[in-house]
């Protein structure tokens, strides 16, 4: 919605050409019976606080029609020459986030059966505490935004009996995984923590890569680029098999900046692809 139904926040935010109204137009798709899911990116200092209450408001009125709201917190790239100056998230904003999102999901559990505002995983990361269970997240609705990603992983990954149940087959036991910076102590505790259960005799290098494509202020590795790969894994051995989150790839299998996995695999010297789990 504009990441705000205040048309003043808007207009600070956009500054968009043509002024509209986005409820109405939110309301002109929700009578020709169009299901919405809609997204807030969290500028501190321009939609949190009492702007953001009316926003949550705003859209929750339009429930079933409008089925949820994701909360993202703004990331910035280090490209940004010219441009405003824009807070980061802190412990400190997503700690009054979280505690305000939190009674908005107890009033309408409570009235419909389900949290409709969810918020993105990294808040989550940057509290230092476990996403919700699986039943909040009311079928993942948004995971494809990193809402509830984190909680599909770890719950994957608990459930399955093996973590590498082709690599005997294959002559394989030791492999890489690659990630941004901000997953790789969840990853790096879950991939141990998996191992000890299925009892398999396998090496495993956790590599968190910093994202030089974008910048390092950039650290969810579904933006990882191939550089960045390549970049992580110099003067590293990768084992048999190197797994990159599924999230790093375009619907036609490329990279952020136009490589394959084909090229990656061949600069590596052993196969890369996309596991162990898809959402």
């Amino acid at each position: 919605p504009g990441h705000s139904t205040n048309p003043e926040t808007r207009r600070r935010l956009l500054r968009p050409r043509v002024d509209r109204d986005i409820l109405s137009l939110i309301d002109y798709l929700l009578d020709n019976e169009i299901t919405l899911h809609t997204q807030v990116v969290l500028c501190p200092g321009y939609n949190d606080g009492e702007d953001l209450e009316a926003t949550i408001g705003d859209l929750a009125a339009r429930w079933p029609g409008i089925r949820s709201l994701a909360i993202v917190p703004l990331g910035t790239t280090e490209h940004r020459e010219g441009l405003v100056d824009l807070a980061p998230v802190t412990p400190e904003i997503a700690r009054a986030l979280l505690l305000q999102v939190r009674r908005r999901q107890r009033e309408f559990r409570k009235g419909h059966g389900v949290d409709f505002v969810y918020l993105a995983d990294e808040i989550y990361r940057i509290l230092g505490i476990e996403p919700p269970p699986a039943r909040r997240y009311d079928g993942f609705p948004q995971i494809e935004n990193g809402i509830g990603m984190t909680r599909h992983f770890l719950d994957q990954m608990r459930a399955t009996p093996r973590l590498f149940p082709e690599a005997a087959s294959r002559g394989e036991r030791r492999f890489t995984f690659v990630t941004g910076a901000l997953f790789e102590p969840i990853l790096r505790r879950a991939v141990s923590e998996t191992l000890a259960r299925t009892g398999e005799e396998a090496e495993v290098e956790i590599v968190g890569c910093e994202n030089r494509f974008f910048g390092r202020t950039v650290t969810v590795a579904g933006l990882l680029a191939a550089g960045d790969i390549l970049a992580g894994l110099v003067g590293r051995d990768p084992g048999d098999r190197v797994y990159i989150p599924p999230a790093m790839l375009t619907d036609d299998g490329l990279f952020l900046d136009d490589r394959t996995l084909d090229e990656v695999s061949r600069e590596v010297g052993v196969p890369v692809e996309p596991g162990l789990f898809r959402t």
